[in-house]
């Protein structure tokens, strides 16, 4: 288990970078989970966090900006308390990803059904991590 000092979620943790979210969005392989969009990439380019994430909550679904920042608290959240899950195995072998994530539904979900997804979603990146990492780049 970590400690409870790796729960945080620093700025090194956030997608944030132009060219880095349309690198994700362009060779990023998706899948979906409901209630996210899962959006990742992994790669062997160091970088000081071994998973970088953002969130993304369009307007179109929730048209009240108190909802969409209520989504994407939910959804960051539940991000910081499962990290655990996938950040364990980028370590052992050396591989950084970058995620993002995208609510779906039409109506705000609760906490548990967005902890479920994240948990899901994280497991099944780090399933996808190949087991022989290029260690040598």
């Amino acid at each position: 288990m970590t400690s409870p000092a790796t729960f945080g979620l620093s700025k090194s943790e956030r997608l944030y970078l132009r060219d880095e979210i349309n690198t994700v969005f362009g060779e990023g392989k998706a899948f979906v989970i409901y209630p996210l969009r899962v959006v990742y990439r992994l790669g062997s380019e160091h970088r000081a966090a071994y998973s970088s994430m953002l969130v993304s909550v369009a307007k179109k679904r929730f048209k009240r900006a108190v909802k969409r920042n209520r989504a994407k608290r939910l959804v960051r959240e539940a991000y910081r308390l499962n990290k655990h899950l996938l950040n364990d195995a980028l370590q052992e072998r050396q591989i950084y990803a970058t995620i993002a994530f995208m609510v779906v539904s039409n109506e705000l979900p609760d906490f548990r059904t967005v902890e479920r997804a994240m948990q899901k979603s994280l497991i099944r990146i780090a399933g996808n991590i190949p087991s022989s990492a290029l260690k040598s780049e």
